[in-house]
């Protein structure tokens, strides 16, 4: 069955859901501030820090909010790492089991940090990796286990969107450009979801796996037409899945893509400017956002626009590569 928007209905359900732990732990809402380095004459830059949830990511949003709805006590799901923590969070302390299967490239502090909570990790090929991910079975590796999706399950959707409705709130409703890193889809297209016409969401990629930019190209799920892993691993896949197509071909206003250096950039004004710690797939919403060409307002004001650090998860040793290098 195929995804849909979720409602705003929905979207307020499960944030209610979120917020007082009905079924899972609660979700703390994230501070949005203002970039304040910001140099751009036709913008104001907002942050979204999803890099401070209970566990540096939003992925516990959507994990929370499908657990919800599981009574299965044997669950399992594929994540790169932080869809991981979030799942593997929520269940240590619901009296549920856990098994994450991850590609063998997941960086290790991802890796490690699935294990302290608690998570039973089982590293795959990329390739093996991606094929259960498309097929959504998991069986091979955790039978009986309830399977969640990272990013294609209805649940999940509606969970990571309360990103959505908070923007919105902390705005006071006066956006106009939302960024966000798009990996599978469930963080800009529930975001979007929640925004409706609002905002304007455009989603963001590496240029060295962009299968969203080329989908949108063709008016079909495609996928990437080449495909080159980096330290971006959040974000940036090989295809975009089949089921979350008729969600991002009508949610989201578009999408955009960002080099590897644009990214290391972002990640080290974020850390050296503004002291916020983002992984590769949570700077690109902001050297997108930085970057991306915005047509002047009819009343001659500035845009406001709000880039989503969806997680802060990277591995000590490239951080400091990346602090370190003169050259970014």
């Amino acid at each position: 069955m195929d995804l849909y928007p979720p409602t705003i209905d929905e979207l307020k359900s499960a944030q209610q859901t979120l917020r007082s732990g009905e079924g899972c732990l609660p979700v703390c809402e994230t501070p949005l501030i203002k970039y304040s380095h910001n140099t751009l004459p036709d913008r104001d830059i907002f942050l979204k820090l999803e890099n401070l949830t209970e566990v540096g990511s939003f992925k516990i949003r959507g994990a929370g909010f499908a657990l919800s709805k599981i009574s299965n006590t044997k669950i399992c799901s594929c994540s790169a790492g932080n869809m991981g923590q979030g799942i593997a969070y929520q269940c240590s302390q619901l009296g549920k089991t856990c098994t994450i299967i991850v590609p063998d490239s997941a960086p290790q502090i991802k890796v490690d940090a699935m294990k302290n909570l608690g998570a039973n990790v089982i590293p795959v090929t990329y390739d093996e990796w991606w094929q259960i991910m498309e097929t959504e079975n998991c069986e091979k590796y955790a039978p009986g286990h309830a399977f969640i999706h990272p990013c294609v399950d209805q649940n999940v959707l509606t969970g990571n969107g309360t990103v959505g409705l908070e923007i919105m709130s902390q705005m006071n409703g006066d956006l106009d450009y939302v960024f966000a890193p798009y990996g599978g889809g469930s963080l800009s297209c529930g975001t979007a979801s929640a925004l409706g016409s609002s905002a304007k969401v455009i989603a963001v990629e590496p240029e060295t796996a962009a299968p969203l930019q080329e989908s949108l190209r063709c008016g079909s799920a495609q996928q990437a037409p080449t495909f080159t892993p980096t330290f971006i691993d959040g974000a940036g896949g090989k295809a975009v899945f089949s089921r979350m197509w008729p969600v991002c071909s009508k949610v989201l206003f578009g999408s955009t893509t960002v080099s590897v250096e644009e990214a290391k950039k972002a990640v080290k004004i974020l850390h050296q400017r503004m002291k916020v710690v983002a992984e590769g797939a949570g700077a690109i919403a902001v050297a997108a956002a930085l970057s991306y060409p915005l047509p002047p307002k009819e009343d001659g004001t500035k845009h406001k626009v709000v880039a989503i650090v969806s997680g802060g998860h990277i591995d000590n040793s490239v951080l400091v590569d990346i602090l370190s290098d003169p050259s970014v």
